[in-house]
């Protein structure tokens, strides 16, 4: 049986469907991805997370980093704000390869 690479896409929400295309093209290489599914954004309106909600979440992205075997950042217009930067400090302590999407300047 073939094992799958696993791929953590962490970046800004605000870019959720360049996310879902980022997705879609991984997925179709072979990655398994692992993404965020919970936005707020006019695709998907919705109350305000609660404090409670926004920590489960925050939980459930650190232990994707951790399932990954690579973390792909996607910053858009070198665009990364404090969670994905958290995310990213995260994977960078457990030794996770990293992938940009567009060059680091």
């Amino acid at each position: 049986m073939i094992r799958h690479k696993v791929v953590c896409l962490i970046g800004s929400t605000r870019y959720f469907k360049e996310m879902a295309q980022v997705a879609h093209d991984l997925s179709l290489g072979g990655s398994i991805v692992l993404r965020p599914h919970v936005v707020k954004s006019q695709v998907f309106p919705r109350a305000p997370l609660s404090p409670e909600d926004r920590t489960r979440l925050d939980h459930i992205r650190y232990e994707e980093v951790e399932l990954a075997d690579e973390v792909y950042v996607l910053n858009i217009d070198g665009y990364m704000g404090e969670s994905t930067s958290r995310q990213l400090a995260y994977a960078r302590s457990l030794g996770k390869p990293e992938v940009w999407h567009e060059p680091i300047t």
